[in-house]
């Protein structure tokens, strides 16, 4: 008869029927107090470790997300740094295309000067197609750096997107987790993993 008390708290662990069961079948009224105590303390600290699993699970969870968004709004801040970057570089590099082409056509103005050539005609077309084309490969450079730039903050934008939704992913894993746990908790359907 020692064992009864035991038995009747398996049918309360999984949700069932109660310790009374027992009672009701002819079991004397002290050991169905036993029983139900026995059950009640079972469940109390299966209960207690179900409930720390899911509020360490939830926790991991939301923990992950956030530290996922970290990692995203460095990714992104690092973009936006390399946007300014690139853009600061393409100024830099068009100042020197402009010197290079100051520095030629102040050159060629010497040469025509030198050789006696009148600044008019061809000579004034020549120097004309070099500052065109000088002007030309500056604006190309400033445009390069340009596209550079929207194309890091473009990647800025998805690297905080990605980590909005890092965090509302781990929001919802660590409410679905606490939600699951607590929900089963509360039914009488816990089950403990056997790992």
């Amino acid at each position: 008869m020692c064992f009864l008390p035991a038995l009747a708290a398996i049918p309360a662990a999984l949700g069932g029927a109660t310790a009374t069961g027992a009672a009701t079948a002819g079991v004397g009224a002290g050991a169905t107090a036993a029983a139900t105590a026995g059950a009640g303390a079972g469940i109390s600290g299966a209960s207690a470790l179900s409930g720390l699993g899911t509020l360490v699970s939830a926790f991991g969870a939301l923990a992950g997300g956030v530290q996922q968004q970290r990692v995203a709004d460095y990714q992104a801040q690092v973009a936006k740094n390399n946007a300014a970057a690139s853009r600061q570089a393409a100024s830099a590099n068009a100042e020197r295309i402009r010197d290079r082409v100051r520095s030629t056509q102040s050159s060629a103005r010497a040469a025509f000067a030198k050789s006696g050539v009148a600044l008019q005609g061809t000579p004034l077309a020549v120097l004309g197609a070099n500052q065109a084309e000088g002007e030309l490969d500056v604006l190309t450079a400033i445009y390069k750096g340009e596209l550079s730039g929207i194309a890091q903050e473009n990647s800025a934008a998805l690297a905080r997107a990605e980590g909005s939704s890092a965090l509302t992913g781990g929001l919802i894993g660590a409410g679905s987790t606490f939600l699951t746990g607590f929900g089963n908790i509360a039914s009488g359907r816990f089950q403990p993993r056997i790992a």
